[in-house]
């Protein structure tokens, strides 16, 4: 039957007789590891894979170097969320698995289109790349990996997607810096939001010269 997840710090007598409700610790946390980890490690796995020339999902999880990249942007988000709210390694190792099992089957349709849908609202200070980004960089953990996902993000160009668009035509006219600290909403005179922000315009910078670079004239 249904269950209504209800946290420890419940006011009041507990209503344990109740069907379906159950209790947990940490809610703003699991909340948390949930919409930014899970949320953050599903569009690593697929937005790079746009800028390879990819239109399904299972494409891209078929990539080595994808596969890379999502395993360590996710192990540094587990130190970021678990520090911050106090959950093991083993614990989120466990409700996130590194398994690839199944993710480059071709049955499955998903597009990256879809994943990387509205880029404007993934890519804000309270969402799974800037807001797992900067947890880390409370703990003390540079979001390498996190950050070179985020600037993927940016490099996403999809003219059927509003966001994506306004985005795009924004760094036309503005540059990359300025859309960095305007749509990841950055305060650069705050130590990690600075610290965020040139890491995400390094990756996007230096991806999109190894693309250049890769060209045969």
């Amino acid at each position: 039957g249904p269950r209504l997840p209800i946290g420890e710090n419940f006011i009041g007598k507990r209503p344990d007789d109740v069907p379906g409700v159950e209790f947990i610790d940490k809610p703003e946390g699991r909340l948390v590891d949930k919409i930014w980890c899970g949320n953050m490690r599903h569009a690593t796995m697929a937005v790079p894979g746009y800028f390879m020339g990819m239109t399904y999902s299972y494409e891209s999880c078929g990539s080595s170097y994808i596969r890379d990249l999502t395993d360590r942007a996710t192990l540094e988000s587990f130190v970021g969320i678990g520090e911050t709210y106090g959950f093991s390694q083993e614990e989120l190792a466990k409700a996130h698995s590194l398994n690839w099992e199944g993710s480059t089957n071709s049955t499955a349709k998903d597009t990256i289109a879809r994943i990387a849908a509205d880029p404007k609202r993934k890519l804000a200070r309270n969402d799974r790349f800037t807001g797992t980004g900067l947890l880390c960089l409370e703990q003390g953990k540079l979001p390498f990996n996190i950050a070179k996902s985020a600037a993927y993000l940016f490099l996403y160009d999809n003219p059927d997607d509003a966001a994506s668009a306004e985005i795009q035509a924004f760094i036309q006219a503005n540059g990359i810096e300025k859309a960095v600290e305007k749509y990841c909403q950055l305060d650069l005179s705050d130590r990690n939001d600075s610290i965020w922000y040139q890491l995400v315009v390094g990756h996007y910078n230096d991806i999109l010269s190894i693309k250049n670079d890769h060209k045969v004239d």
